[in-house]
């Protein structure tokens, strides 16, 4: 991400995790890929395009684990995080304002279940989207919402060469279900 600012890059971590976050819900196995989030994360910000070439020596994405079945979708999801931005803060132009990283917190952001509303399984758990006062003004529409999940499955199908299915289901689990309820995927 060269020639990016330290805040841009700091942003494009945070939602890469979030979506890593999201994906290990559906995807329990990836889940020992914290381990090296921050290392591939930062492999990513130095040399995207490498990153990415990581493949095995038949061609494949490089995987870890005792069983390999889990991918390095580290840098993948930086990838889709700085599309996203992207696409996130081409929305914002187009309406006359600035993307900041508050906003894109706020959209992206998980809401911590309280004792007397929502329990371990319950919509926030689950990743909704914010309903705190005020989201009004940064809530994106359900095609925007389904723009993000296009962005999330293309750039795994692109980057993990993943199957469309899988990074459908994924895409989902990254933009959270109920979102993508409203929008007819």
């Amino acid at each position: 991400m060269g020639g990016t600012s330290p805040t841009d890059e700091q942003l494009a971590v945070e939602l890469a995790r979030v979506m890593f976050e999201r994906i290990v819900q559906v995807e329990p196995e990836q889940s020992a890929a914290r381990l090296i989030f921050a290392q591939q994360a930062r492999s990513y910000l130095d040399h995207p395009a490498r990153a990415l070439a990581g493949q095995d020596a038949k061609g494949r994405p490089l995987q870890f684990g005792l069983t390999g079945l889990e991918l390095l979708l580290v840098p993948v999801l930086m990838e889709a995080s700085v599309e996203v931005i992207a696409y996130l803060g081409g929305q914002a132009v187009l309406r006359g304002g600035a993307a900041t990283a508050a906003v894109l917190r706020r959209l992206f952001a998980k809401k911590q279940p309280s004792a007397d509303t929502d329990g371990p399984g319950g919509a926030q758990a689950r990743g909704s989207a914010p309903t705190e006062p005020g989201d009004d003004d940064v809530a994106l529409t359900a095609a925007q919402w389904a723009e993000v999940a296009r962005i999330v499955e293309s750039v795994l199908v692109r980057h993990a060469r993943m199957a469309p299915e899988r990074a459908d289901r994924l895409a989902v689990a990254v933009v959270g279900e109920g979102v993508l309820r409203g929008s007819g995927r």
